[in-house]
């Protein structure tokens, strides 16, 4: 992905790079998510507060590629999903003693939006 990247900022114009790395960022994304309702993975373990602003980042940087690209609306859910969880767990992670789990801290808080 570094190299991916490299390729972009020395020629905005890539196209062929910017559609790889938007394959590779995607599949880190999803895979990051694909635990859910139990939590947001980094690597192989839960993400840490700090590494869900790191995915949050890397999410922003994702959108700005599919913009590039208007390929926003291929990948709406996956955005919307990124967005909420990776803030959400964050906040769940920082206030981890009022839950008993990151499904119980999303229930109370869809109940509090109704």
């Amino acid at each position: 992905m570094g190299l991916l990247r490299a390729a972009i900022r020395q020629y905005a114009s890539d196209r062929r790079s910017r559609l790889r790395l938007i394959d590779k960022i995607a599949y880190q994304l999803r895979y990051a998510l694909h635990e859910l309702p139990s939590g947001v993975l980094y690597g192989l373990d839960g993400a840490s507060p700090e590494q869900c602003l790191q995915l949050e980042e890397e999410l922003e940087e994702f959108c700005r590629f599919l913009s590039c690209e208007k390929m926003e609306e291929r990948y709406a859910e996956l955005v919307r999903d990124g967005r909420m969880h990776f803030r959400a767990y964050r906040e769940y992670l920082l206030d981890q003693g009022h839950y008993h789990s990151y499904a119980a801290y999303l229930a109370r808080k869809e109940r509090s939006m109704q």
